[in-house]
């Protein structure tokens, strides 16, 4: 039986009444992050109201966040996925590599709306963080250093989210799977000098979900093999791929493994930004002659921009984070902007050296570990090895909604979303507004 034929068989028997209470409490989390912060994106972000110009608008459709009015179920995950991933603010599986919420859960947001239930929406959510974490952790750190996985991965869970949706069969996703898998990419290169289009690797991988499993509802089919055919995915972009990763995970529910940004900037960066933060009340930035930053290889291949010129530099550029960090004591989205202009924290961004430790490299991604030392004055060192968030340091629904409520103020989708997941009134069809 192909693996993907395999994976759905294992996953398919998930449903929310079965669900250990954990895993319906961390579904619920996912729902209210990804509907914040795709709200949050389109209200902050000149270029998605650009980007959601596209998705003409549809009467019967599917709602685009923040914009509220409707468009093609497709086209509403594509810019709603464009906008929870926009601000970097959206949350991260790491045992797939992947931004799991900005892929999977518009995909399942765009055809369950109106259609089915909040408890079947939750399901859906869960199966596909499943198939996402899976098929990322497959995948492995060799096809992560060239290919964004939450293009990838993200694209395979968001199908199975929207095919459960749907309400297919086991074989009628497994085609869905595939046929995403085919046209499922994202080449790492557009981040090299900071990029408008990175929102796009989720965007894509939500509308491919939705487009890939509304085909196979409507009875199109495909190779099943698309991992392991000679001209199929592993051989050609994943070379170091371990399908029994897929097969035979190292956890009961991905979903348990999932973390909550409390920062918008890349995820890579989360444990050094903590650890600055943990020593910004006892540092003197004018004694600071040096900040050591090390990190593990992916943090600085990823964020090495220094001297970052627009926000979106800004949020890959582990110097400037952890400068800013260190002057301000925390960073929100007011503190990123305002530092772009501060010319103290410019000046610290230059005392600033990333260094790549091998040791902390060989425990990622268990641990996305970062130690800061600064000398001159009083020198002092912090070492984080898990941002907040994370399941190890985890967050509750309160703390993500106060999260969301802090940057996006007077919000009544939220208000209203947050009490319905609170009280656990969710046998009502999903509506938004």
């Amino acid at each position: 039986m192909p693996v993907l034929s395999e994976v759905i068989e294992k996953v398919w028997g998930m449903d929310y009444v079965s669900l250990p209470d954990a895993v319906r409490e961390e579904a619920k989390k996912v729902l209210l992050d990804s509907v914040g912060v795709g709200i949050l994106g389109f209200e902050r972000e000149e270029r998605v109201k650009r980007f959601a110009s596209l998705a003409y608008p549809s009467d019967n459709g599917s709602i685009i966040l923040g914009g509220w009015w409707r468009s093609s179920p497709s086209m509403a995950a594509l810019v709603n996925g464009f906008s929870i991933h926009s601000l970097e603010y959206d949350d991260w599986l790491r045992r797939g590599l992947v931004h799991a919420g900005a892929a999977v859960v518009p995909a399942a947001l765009a055809l369950g709306e109106g259609r089915v239930s909040w408890k079947k929406l939750l399901e859906a959510i869960v199966i596909g963080y499943e198939v996402a974490a899976r098929f990322g952790s497959a995948f492995g750190r060799t096809h992560y250093s060239r290919w964004h996985t939450t293009a990838t991965a993200g694209s395979l869970g968001a199908a199975a989210a929207a095919s459960r949706v749907l309400g297919l069969d086991p074989e009628a996703a497994s085609h869905a799977l595939a046929i995403s898998t085919y046209y499922a990419s994202g080449l790492w290169g557009f981040i090299s000098s900071g990029s408008d289009v990175k929102p796009f690797s989720p965007g894509h991988a939500a509308f491919l979900g939705v487009t890939s499993a509304s085909m196979a509802e409507n009875g199109m089919t495909t190779n099943l093999s698309a991992l392991e055919d000679e001209r199929g995915f592993c051989r050609n972009m994943a070379p170091g791929c371990d399908l029994n990763r897929a097969l035979e995970p190292e956890w009961e529910y991905a979903i348990l493994l999932n973390g909550y940004k409390f920062f918008p900037t890349c995820r890579h960066t989360h444990t050094a930004i903590t650890a600055a933060i943990m020593l910004s009340d006892e540092v003197n930035l004018d004694e600071v002659r040096e900040v050591r930053v090390e990190v593990f290889e992916e943090a600085a291949s990823i964020a090495g921009i220094r001297e970052p010129e627009s926000l979106d530099q800004a949020r890959f550029s582990l110097t400037f984070l952890v400068a800013a960090a260190l002057a301000y004591g925390r960073l929100g989205l007011g503190e990123l902007e305002r530092g772009l202009g501060d010319e103290e924290v410019r000046e610290l961004e230059r005392r600033v050296r990333v260094l790549v430790n091998p040791e902390l490299s060989s425990e990622f991604p268990e641990k996305q570990p970062a130690i800061v030392t600064v000398t001159g004055g009083v020198s002092r060192s912090e070492r984080v090895d898990y941002p907040p968030g994370d399941p190890e340091n985890p967050a509750n629904l309160d703390q993500i909604y106060r999260k969301i409520v802090y940057e996006v103020r007077a919000s009544p989708v939220i208000a209203t979303l947050f009490d319905r997941l609170r009280s656990d009134e969710l046998d009502d069809t999903v509506t938004l507004v």
